[in-house]
């Protein structure tokens, strides 16, 4: 579901809207419970914690208006909140949640070409999770960059990382005769599901690690915009940036 499409005989968006994301949850908490089981065969259990969480404040004033009509209104939202806030709280131990932040070795300091593809509608790992490593690898960039330029010994530090993103049709909902979203439809095109992406798509994103692999250096821009224009919905702006993660977790 795209979340913004409407048919004719619903035409409320807040419906559609709803019934995308919920779409969503269904992969997204099947992921979570067996990702979950198997940090925790690492850690042990209470490798995080919840006791202080605000279920409430986690619902911000536009995803509240968005999804209004779709849950029933703002009485019914509260009371969905109200009742996911009685929910037993998991207490966290502390030697587990440090094994979980262990279990993160990245430094982001590579000096390998990356090259990067990812779904602009991935629904289990967001498309802001390529960004969010952008971002740390410019961080590191730009520091090693500052160092070299007050002696300049050895070779200059190079910006080579490169994001790809598999664009989605602008609408492509279907809907049944009924005017109800088409769960058993046709998927979209390109950009959706978990690292689903076209044959084309992959093909070119291989063709480029190898070349990358081959060189030590990413694709030039110029060649992405120009690569962009062979493959439906390649995203061919290297400076593309997709919705950022909501939540920052370290």
């Amino acid at each position: 579901m795209d979340g913004i499409t409407t048919s004719a005989v619903i035409p409320e968006q807040s419906i559609n809207a709803t019934v995308a994301i919920l779409e969503n949850f269904g992969e997204a908490i099947a992921t979570g419970t067996f990702g979950g089981q198997a940090i925790s065969e690492i850690t042990g259990p209470g490798f995080y914690d919840n006791t202080k969480t605000n279920w409430f404040s986690l619902l911000d004033p536009a995803d509240s208006g968005r999804y209004n009509l779709g849950l029933s209104g703002d009485g019914a939202i509260a009371a969905m909140l109200g009742v996911l806030s009685l929910a037993p709280r998991v207490t966290g131990d502390p030697a587990a949640i440090a094994k979980m932040k262990a279990l993160d070795k990245s430094k982001f300091d590579t000096k390998k070409p990356v090259v990067l593809l990812s779904n602009e509608a991935d629904r289990l790992v967001f498309a802001g999770n390529s960004s969010r490593y952008v971002d740390r690898k410019r961080e590191v960039y730009e520091k090693e960059l500052a160092s070299w330029q007050v002696f300049k010994k050895g070779p200059k530090p190079i910006w080579n990382t490169l994001a790809l993103y598999a664009m989605t049709p602008e609408t492509y909902t279907k809907f049944t005769a009924a005017g109800l979203p088409d769960l058993a439809g046709p998927v979209a095109a390109s950009g959706v599901g978990h690292q689903s992406f076209t044959t084309k798509q992959m093909k070119t994103w291989v063709d480029m690690l190898a070349v990358a692999a081959k060189s030590g250096k990413v694709p030039t821009a110029k060649y992405v915009e120009y690569i962009a224009t062979k493959v439906p919905y390649l995203n061919g702006d290297t400076d593309y940036r997709p919705a950022d993660l909501k939540y920052n977790f370290g």
